[in-house]
This record gives structure tokens, C-alpha cells and sequence, in this order.
């Protein structure tokens, strides 16, 4: 693929174009990823509001519904959690448990100290667990120069043998560490694996 730009002071608003011999599953992905996302309606009682996926920290499933919180209230959302999850697939979220997704954009912290699990709070001081059996069992780290990429036995891998030496910098915006820590807060909807 090749990506081109081109400057045009006359130009009003910012027009893609994307160009190619047939409409492939990748051209397919492209154009998703190109769209705009869509507002999701969520519910207070009787009440509904567009909900911008910017503005929201995470969705949640509690008694049989699908939550949506965000700093200003939890919204119910007639979406099921699987529904949300190929909506806003490559748009910065990651169901991080079975019955939640965050928006990785609001992860503020990730505190590594508990053995066997990653607590993550979001803005406004929520607080999550990332539930291990999220995590793909293939490398899903964004970083291209990774060293889950390139395999951990990859010369100079912080990872070889297993424990870090060092982490892998710098990672592209977004990006969080190497594994065993980023396919559990990656995978599937910020993987580019």
C-alpha cells in the first residue's frame, strides 16, 4: 500500500481518497478505520443521549445490561457487549474481561504489583481488573520494532529468556508494554498484530 499526500491551500475540507484494484478485505478495513464513529444512544430511564465513543470511559455488563459509563453518568446501552466490540474495533478500545471494555485513551494508570492480574484505573478514578483469559495467545503489541514481534529470542529481546531486562521503547502513540503486560489490555480491539 502506498499513502499519499498532497496539499492544496484551496482545499476547504480534508478529502480522502483511497484508490485500488479491487474492494479487498484490506480496503474493507481501511475504509472502517477512515469512517467516523458513530454516537451510541444511551439510556436514563426513559431519557436517551448520544454518546461520543471519545467521551466514554467503558462498557460494563450488570444484571443482565450493558452499561456505559462515562464522567458525567452510567448510561444504559442497547447494544450487547459483542455488538460494541466489532463497532469499535481498531478505535482504541480492548475488552480487558468478559463482561468489560475501556477505552484505552482513559487508562490513567496500570498498577503490575498483584501477582496474577493487572488492576487499570480510568479517569475520574475508576478502577478495573484485567482478566488473563482475555489475552490472545499469539504477540499483539502494537510497537513494530517490538521485541514480541520479533520474537522473544530476537537479539538484544529485553524479553529472552522470559523477564525484561528493559522495556521496549519508544511505542507508538497508544502503545503499552511489551508482554506478558500489553496482550491482556490490547487484544482484540487495539491489536495490529
Amino acid at each position: 500500500m502506498r499513502v499519499e499526500l498532497r496539499l492544496d491551500p484551496d482545499c476547504r475540507e480534508t478529502v480522502v481518497t483511497v484508490a485500488a484494484p479491487a474492494r479487498t478485505a484490506e480496503v474493507e478495513e481501511l475504509l472502517r478505520r477512515l469512517a467516523p464513529l458513530e454516537p451510541i444512544p444511551g439510556w436514563q430511564g426513559d431519557t436517551a443521549r448520544p454518546l461520543e465513543p471519545a467521551e466514554i470511559l467503558r462498557f460494563y455488563g450488570e444484571s443482565k445490561e450493558v452499561l456505559a459509563q462515562t464522567g458525567a453518568g452510567v448510561y444504559t446501552v442497547r447494544l450487547r457487549l459483542y455488538e460494541l466490540e466489532e463497532r469499535l474495533k481498531g478505535a482504541g478500545f480492548a475488552r480487558i474481561s468478559h463482561s468489560e471494555i475501556v477505552n484505552l485513551g482513559k487508562v490513567t494508570a496500570l498498577d503490575l504489583s498483584l501477582t496474577g492480574t493487572i488492576r487499570m484505573t480510568l479517569a475520574g478514578g475508576t478502577v478495573c481488573y484485567v482478566s488473563r483469559r482475555t489475552c490472545p495467545s499469539s504477540p499483539c503489541c502494537c510497537c513494530p520494532s517490538c521485541c514480541c514481534r520479533q520474537g522473544a529470542s530476537a537479539p538484544g529481546s529485553p524479553w529472552a529468556g522470559g523477564r525484561a531486562s528493559a522495556p521496549c521503547t519508544p511505542w507508538p502513540a497508544g502503545c503499552w508494554p511489551c508482554p506478558p503486560y500489553s496482550c491482556c489490555i490490547t487484544a482484540p480491539l487495539y491489536s495490529t498484530a
